[in-house]
């Protein structure tokens, strides 16, 4: 089947449409996708009707593609998880109880550059990479979305090695001087204090998790 392949934004990111499950398990797909999201910056968008429907086991095939899968849980975040596979829910659905089964964080929506900027008072929005308080993060994660709302949800990238690129030669020098302490539980009692239902780390959790220091 022919594939309709755009750009996301110049050179960062790229959009793959008219993709099957089939697709996902072409070897032939697969090196084409891995080769596309090397040269475009780390950001793929793969698009079908079918999609939506994946199983989690062709899933976490599909993820592996790009690299060896985690295997290892979220901290604090093991009731929204899929049982038995690498996979967290991320969304606002809930159990017949009325209990969250996906990790929900509640944030204006992003409407103009200003809104995009991050705010040192609000401390928002949360810009980040996944996993840094890791001292060895992942290269990357797959999300998948399985119910999209009419409107909201929009998800944005930015391309940070092109911007760290861009910098004035000053401005690089400062920031090759300096170091990010990077801390699940900072961020975990952060986000809660604007999404009460957001977990945040018991004592031990905090042991087994403490920050780390990112040149």
């Amino acid at each position: 089947m022919q594939h309709k392949t755009s750009p996301l934004n110049g050179d960062f990111g790229v959009m793959i449409e008219g993709v099957s499950r089939r697709d996902l398990k072409d070897a032939t797909f697969q090196r084409e996708a891995y080769d596309l999201w090397t040269r475009q910056g780390g950001l793929l968008a793969v698009r079908g009707n079918d999609l939506a429907a994946i199983p989690p086991e062709e899933l976490v095939a599909w993820s592996e593609v790009f690299g060896a899968v985690e295997y290892e849980g979220m901290t604090a975040r093991e009731d929204k998880s899929v049982k038995g596979f690498p996979i967290m829910r991320i969304g606002n659905i809930r159990d017949e109880a009325g209990n969250l089964k996906a990790s929900l964080s509640r944030v204006p929506q992003l409407r103009t550059d200003d809104d995009i900027r991050y705010n040192p008072e609000t401390r928002r929005p949360v810009w980040h990479t996944d996993s840094t308080f890791r001292k060895h993060p992942p290269i990357g994660s797959v999300f998948h979305c399985r119910i999209a709302p009419d409107e909201g949800g929009e998800t944005l990238f930015a391309d940070m090695r092109t911007a760290y690129q861009r910098l004035d030669g000053a401005t690089r020098a400062k920031l090759d001087g300096l170091e990010a302490v990077c801390s699940l539980a900072h961020h975990d009692r952060k986000i809660n204090t604007y999404s009460p239902d957001y977990p945040i780390l018991t004592p031990a959790q905090r042991a087994a998790n403490p920050p780390n220091r990112v040149p």
